[in-house]
């Protein structure tokens, strides 16, 4: 083969696209696809949501806990104190 006979790879695609242009019925893609996309970023969003709610309830909590500790640390040197 020669580099006469090969194709440019990009000018087959343009070839091919200008054909289904011809034929009149518009765009050839999976809508499929398209629906697939959508319906991730809505439960992607969902992810996103439910996670910021355990996120602050997880942060809540360690503030509970820190609140905690504190008031435990202080009982044991009023205890130290005491003795």
């Amino acid at each position: 083969m020669t580099t006469k006979d090969k194709k440019d790879p990009y000018k087959e695609v343009a070839e091919s696209l200008e054909r289904e242009e011809g034929d009149g019925g518009g765009p050839k893609f999976d809508s499929v696809s398209l629906d697939k996309g959508s319906v991730a970023s809505d439960s992607s969003a969902e992810a996103h949501e439910g996670a910021e709610k355990k996120v602050s309830e997880l942060s809540e909590l360690v503030d509970q806990e820190k609140d905690r500790n504190l008031r435990l640390q202080a009982e044991i040197e009023n205890i130290r104190k005491g003795l």
